[in-house]
């Protein structure tokens, strides 16, 4: 796998990464609430690389990760933002 992190923001005691796809829009609802392996394993290795080089980045090591949907259609972001949101994530990628 290989990629770019497209924005990283501090938000207060966090930083949150988020991912822009130009693609239709995944919101967490309904049958897409919960993350999946195809489709959200890109934002836990993004997170994942954040929290292991927030020291070197000068950014809070806590980590909240989104992608964002820039095509206007649909919902703007797929979002695990909180604690237990991105602890949701690593482990359903861990065991997916």
């Amino acid at each position: 796998m290989h990629g770019f992190i497209d924005r990283l923001d501090r938000q207060g005691s966090r930083t949150l990464l988020r991912d822009l796809k130009t693609g239709s829009s995944h919101p967490r609802s309904g049958e897409e609430k919960d993350p999946t392996v195809a489709r959200d394993i890109q934002l836990g290795l993004y997170g994942l690389v954040t929290k292991k080089l927030a020291r070197q980045w000068k950014v809070p090591d806590k980590a909240g990760v989104a992608y964002v949907y820039v095509s206007g259609r649909g919902e703007p972001e797929r979002s695990f933002a909180t604690d237990e949101d991105f602890d949701k994530l690593l482990t359903a990628l861990a065991t997916g």
